[in-house]
């Protein structure tokens, strides 16, 4: 039996349940303390935003190759340290056989995971290797930790994240009328504590999603979650993130649809089925319509300079296609295309870079099976509600940002913590049907 607020266990269980949720309750946590520090000047000096030019930011970015994605400062390193160790004591101890169950599941995403540490053979740069190696497991830890602990109470996962994420973006837009020196770009835009304007607004974008949702679902206004989505909407205008904006709005508009019972029975299966076509379709006419589709996404027609990015990385997969340059950071391919930055700003591009068509399509199989689970969920609708526009959301913001197995990305974790419960909730709903 399943109650109305999408809770799977039994209702005789109660006393069960109880002690499950003590037994998770810190490992479950885990990953809301690493959300409330996203972007956070944890051991890094606050210094004024400067404009460097394209020659500049190549110049500093090759002579830093070496040593991307190594940490900073002890403190950072031993901050993660202690989450990751947190979340796999918990799932060590309590969590071994669901954890054997869901890699049956998502053997996918594992897979996807091997190849990380699997590119040291085709990668001289192995300290950004090994550093992504063990941020990707701990990530794993963190979100099947939280996701063991919130599957059956998704409501209540959902509440906690749209407080923890609006904590973090209110310091960020008040530390921006504090501190105007040193969280205002140099072209205006706000970018708080955080090193870019994009990552504001990627936080923004989850705070409006996650609060916003939350209201619509409980068809109820809640004053903490009002002033949270005031806030996100905030640094979103002040950032001026066309995609983050973008992708807020689609997310708000889906939540809004799905809500309705009757929509979902009827439709979602529809559009599930048909929007691989309609990605397609994008991609078969993008060159057809850029300046449009530039217009309307209040960009130049190059994208801010991303189509010379794109064309870099369509020539990276054609020279290796199979496994890709290895999953280093890109430090590899930063001296042979003369990148100006880390990533190619695009998701999937990016990751048919690191990972070459192998990822691409052990991603895709993620999604599939992703997208077949939803036909489980007609039960637990909520799930369902909140899982879906956050996915789909994060498909179109990667088409001009980067997410894709960014260990420590907030939308990243959340996708594997979206992930695992779905994969959680059909094994219950199987169980008691």
């Amino acid at each position: 039996m399943i109650n109305r607020l999408g809770r799977n266990l039994p209702i005789t269980q109660h006393g069960k349940k109880k002690r499950y949720i003590k037994r998770w309750k810190w490992g479950g946590s885990v990953f809301f303390l690493a959300v409330l520090i996203q972007g956070m000047p944890i051991a890094r000096t606050l210094t004024a935003p400067q404009s460097m030019g394209a020659a500049e930011r190549f110049k500093y970015v090759s002579a830093n190759a070496a040593t991307i994605g190594l940490e900073s400062t002890i403190v950072v390193a031993l901050i993660w340290a202690t989450f990751y160790c947190l979340a796999g004591f918990t799932v060590y101890r309590f969590g071994q056989r669901s954890l054997g169950w869901t890699i049956k599941k998502e053997w996918s995403l594992f897979l996807l995971v091997l190849l990380v540490p699997f590119s040291l053979l085709r990668s001289e740069f192995s300290g950004p290797i090994m550093m992504n190696t063990i941020h990707t497991i701990g990530a794993v830890l963190i979100a099947f930790a939280s996701a063991k602990h919130y599957y059956f109470r998704p409501r209540v996962w959902l509440q906690r994240l749209g407080a923890v994420l609006g904590i973090n973006v209110a310091v960020h837009v008040l530390s921006v009328f504090l501190m105007p020196g040193l969280t205002v770009a140099y072209d205006g835009r706000w970018q708080g504590l955080t090193t870019n304007a994009n990552t504001l607004g990627l936080i923004g974008f989850l705070t409006l999603w996650a609060n916003s949702t939350r209201m619509v679902i409980e068809r109820k206004f809640y004053w903490f979650a009002g002033v949270c989505t005031i806030f996100a909407a905030c640094a979103l205008w002040g950032t001026q993130s066309m995609t983050s904006i973008l992708c807020a709005i689609i997310s708000i508009a889906l939540v809004v649809f799905l809500s309705n019972r009757l929509l979902w029975d009827k439709f979602i299966r529809l559009i599930l089925k048909i929007s691989p076509l309609i990605l397609l379709l994008l991609y078969v006419y993008w060159d057809a319509t850029s300046s449009d589709i530039a217009f309307v996404t209040g960009r130049t027609q190059d994208f801010s300079g991303r189509l010379d990015h794109w064309k870099d990385a369509i020539m990276l997969i054609f020279q290796k296609p199979i496994l890709g340059w290895g999953f280093d950071n890109n430090a590899t391919v930063i001296s042979v295309v003369h990148l100006p930055t880390v990533h190619f700003h695009n998701g999937f591009l990016d990751l048919a870079v690191r990972g070459g068509m192998v990822a691409v399509f052990l991603f895709g199989v993620i999604l599939v099976k992703y997208y077949k689970s939803i036909g489980n969920h007609r039960r637990n609708h909520t799930l369902a509600v909140i899982t879906v526009p956050f996915v789909i959301s994060m498909l179109i913001y990667n088409m001009t940002e980067v997410s894709f197995c960014a260990s420590r990305n907030v939308q990243w974790l959340t996708f594997l913590v979206v992930l695992f419960m779905s994969v959680l909730c059909s094994r219950v709903v199987r169980r008691n049907y």
